[in-house]
């Protein structure tokens, strides 16, 4: 059995609640995938596989400001069975979300497609609320997509998720549950994490929330 693209609801968890998409926008010249006035976007560093795949412009190399910024997110393409899959995961906090199964057209609204895909992901913990809600339309309304900025930290994590990630497809379990792609990136949040002084992700992520939401 092999890990499946649906939305689980874990146990205990509220009812899933849709997020509103925001409309189609086009990659422009600088990366941006358009804008919203008085808003903080989301900068998400792309890696090389996925930059080639959304057709983004080369940029500078230099991040140097990437590491400190609360709303920067890496991305990273790799292939689960011949299938195209995305990991998320959140600079400050290593918080992590799954996308498998994709194709190019489901990219087509990257806010949105990113948006829906961390609020299933903080439903699935437990950590959304309608004060998250209304903060992740704020500042996730727009996003700006760059290519990767190297930052090793993070590839490293990861690298790593990946390797457990193709562990949980790889692994004899009957239960559906254990191969979603929330449960799996339930594990993976709940799993100590050196780059964060061996704190768990899904912790990070609740402190950063509440810190956000005040």
């Amino acid at each position: 059995m092999t890990i499946t693209k649906g939305v689980l609801q874990l146990p205990g968890a509220p009812q899933k609640m849709d997020m509103p998409m925001v409309e189609k926008a086009d990659i422009k010249p600088n990366g941006d995938l358009g804008t919203k006035k008085n808003s903080t976007m989301a900068t998400i560093y792309c890696s090389a596989k996925l930059s080639t795949l959304l057709g983004l412009p080369k940029q500078s190399k230099d991040h140097s400001n990437a590491a400190v910024d609360p709303h920067g997110w890496n991305v990273l393409l790799f292939y689960l069975n011949k299938r195209k899959c995305l990991l998320f995961m959140h600079k400050p906090t290593l918080y992590a979300f799954l996308a498998l199964d994709i194709v190019k057209k489901d990219l087509a609204d990257f806010p949105g497609f990113f948006r829906q895909g961390l609020t299933d992901q903080l439903q699935a913990d437990q950590l959304i609320t309608g004060r998250t809600k209304a903060m992740l339309e704020q500042e996730y309304g727009s996003v700006i997509l760059k290519t990767t900025d190297n930052d090793k930290k993070i590839i490293g994590s990861m690298n790593d998720c990946v390797f457990r990630i193709k562990y949980y497809d790889g692994s004899d379990d009957e239960d559906r549950r254990s191969k979603s792609a929330v449960y799996v990136a339930h594990q993976l949040n709940k799993t100590p994490m050196k780059a964060v002084d061996y704190g768990y992700p899904v912790d990070k992520m609740k402190k950063f929330l509440a810190y956000s939401e005040g």
